[in-house]
């Protein structure tokens, strides 16, 4: 894997999202030896975990759930 290839694949790796052990593997295998790749990894990481610190995260009220909840459970009744 070269730093082509690995940028493509870097954002997932972060999230924890890369799929396919053998990708996983080569893009590891490319940090180890690639100093600019480990530091878009860290950077990214620094931004995710700033990100994480400062955004709100909102959670929907009780009866907007349930009422999506229904609603779901009302189109997938197959009838006659």
């Amino acid at each position: 894997m070269n730093c082509r290839s690995a940028e493509q694949y870097l954002a997932a790796y972060v999230d924890g999202e890369l799929k396919g052990w053998w990708r996983r593997r080569a893009f590891l295998k490319h940090l180890e030896k690639c100093a600019a790749c480990k530091r878009s990894v860290a950077m990214h990481r620094q931004i995710k975990a700033l990100l994480k610190s400062k955004v709100q995260r909102l959670v929907a009220p009780e009866e907007l759930v349930n009422r999506i909840r229904q609603r779901i459970d009302e189109s997938q009744v197959v009838g006659p």
